[in-house]
């Protein structure tokens, strides 16, 4: 993960060698401060990538507070092995997305994709019964009534919940 900045890192910092080591083969004044800026600004990242991995990394101290806090509220989740490193972010995805149900505290609950599933359901079939009664127009003789404008602001808040709840599980 970091690896990229490790490396991003070793050419600057060979890069800031070569053109200190032609300023000082050239004896320029401008090259060799330019170089040692340069190495100077590489032993600068250098820290800050090299602290970002101590305090984030897999065994990082960061990580390690987060995954004694979350494990001692007693969480239940099974973690792939790309998100094994934290188990805060293993249990978020379990319960966002997750196959299983949630275990908090020797209590379960269903994750928020069954949830919403659960929920999908019984709003369509809500929003399906309004429209066929909003679709009914009484007419006697020259008085007609019609439903449509009165469950029109009624339908179009579950059609707001039926999209965000597609949206959701997708």
């Amino acid at each position: 993960m970091y690896s990229i900045a490790v490396a991003l890192i070793a050419i600057m910092l060979s890069v800031a060698g070569m053109i200190l080591g032609i300023g000082y083969a050239a004896n320029d004044r401008k090259l060799k401060e330019f170089g040692m800026s340069e190495i100077y600004q590489c032993i600068i990242n250098g820290v800050i990538v090299g602290s970002l991995i101590v305090a984030f990394g897999s065994g990082g101290i960061v990580t390690m507070f987060i995954n004694n806090s979350v494990t001692n509220a007693s969480l239940g989740a099974a973690c792939p092995q790309q998100l094994s490193g934290n188990y805060a972010i293993c249990f978020a995805y379990n319960y966002l997305v997750g196959l299983n149900p949630v275990t908090i505290n020797g209590a379960s609950y269903p994750t928020l994709i069954d949830a919403s599933l659960g929920l999908l359901a019984p709003v369509s079939l809500l929003y399906t019964g309004l429209s066929v009664l909003s679709s009914i127009k009484l007419s006697l003789g020259v008085i007609s009534i019609g439903f449509a404008s009165a469950l029109n602001p009624i339908l179009t808040a579950l059609n707001y919940v039926i999209e965000a709840l597609t949206a959701y599980t997708t």
